[in-house]
């Protein structure tokens, strides 16, 4: 068992974030109900690096051994992954709800491959790409399964739209999986030319995620504090402290050491099973989970397994 570990830790970290990520997108939806997403964006950024902070403290990690080049690509990383990435996420969630949002998301990894092997000459072998193609596939074939009953429920802000999906939620999802995959290869890059250590490299990306929230929401000059005038404002300052610990400073933590050993492609990938995760999630809640679902979900666990094979 500790050689299994020692050998896949990466991808166990990947998985474990997935797990996360997929709790959070069904909160995150409810969240952004009152919230609205750039004022979310920035708080739970300001959140995770309070707590990335005090972690720093409390461990003594005084120096953060980064270069130059290595805290511009963590920035970069920081500005389109969570800054860029999770402001579209955060909104499309809001629009389409987490089925589609998160069916639209795992377009992520095949960017995040093409982007390592233009700009980093990163290849993956054919097990490799088997994986993805089998990861996708099959977390697609879920969430596709489960938007049909969905659909009657969710918000058209789009007058006249002959279809119940709001498009701009489609193109912000679709931004939001352009924007983590130029994310993770940043970040894999940074990680790949220095010896910073992962929770430095989270406060590097966090950092670019609040800037770059902080000019959105100067630019487009959305108000804030609103939503403090809600009726269940402690309650949901409660929900928003827990899924940004769990979430986004646990979360982008493990993601950060997952890249440390895995490629940027691996670990993108892995990440993208949270749809799979949702499904016990959700039947906990009384949803029901049909066949198809289950079929899915094996195959996807299958495409897993290939790649962990694929070493």
């Amino acid at each position: 068992m500790e050689s299994f570990f020692s050998n896949y830790s990466g991808e166990l970290y990947a998985l474990l974030v997935a797990f996360l990520w997929a709790g959070s997108s069904i909160l995150y939806s409810r969240i952004g109900k009152v919230i609205h997403p750039l004022e979310l964006n920035l708080i739970k950024g300001v959140l995770a690096i309070s707590f990335v902070v005090i972690t720093l403290f409390i461990t003594r990690q005084w120096q953060a051994n980064i270069t130059p080049l290595a805290f511009l690509l963590l920035f970069i990383s920081g500005a389109f992954g969570i800054g860029l990435g999770d402001t579209a996420y955060l909104d499309a969630l809001r629009l389409i709800g987490p089925r589609m949002a998160t069916l639209i998301k795992i377009t992520a990894p095949p960017f995040a491959g093409l982007i390592s092997w233009i700009f980093l000459g990163e290849m993956l072998g054919f097990k490799s790409w088997l994986g993805i193609v089998i990861i996708i596939a099959s977390v697609a074939f879920v969430v596709v399964e489960r938007t049909r009953s969905e659909r009657q429920n969710l918000p058209d802000p789009v007058a006249g739209s002959p279809s119940p999906i709001a498009w701009r939620g489609i193109l912000m999802a679709l931004i939001a999986a352009i924007c983590e995959a130029i994310g993770v290869v940043a970040s894999h890059a940074a990680l790949t030319i220095t010896r910073v250590q992962p929770m430095w490299s989270t406060f590097f990306r966090l950092f670019a995620g609040i800037v770059t929230a902080f000019i959105l929401i100067l630019a487009k000059r959305q108000p804030l504090g609103s939503w403090k005038n809600a009726p269940n404002f402690k309650k949901t300052f409660a929900m928003v402290i827990t899924v940004v610990f769990f979430a986004t400073f646990l979360g982008i933590f493990l993601q950060q050491l997952s890249l440390q050993s895995t490629p940027a492609g691996v670990t993108q990938t892995l990440i993208a099973t949270s749809p799979i995760f949702v499904i016990p999630i959700t039947a906990l809640m009384g949803e029901k989970v049909s066949f198809k679902t289950i079929l899915g979900s094996l195959a996807a666990i299958a495409g897993v397994a290939l790649l962990f094979l694929s070493g």
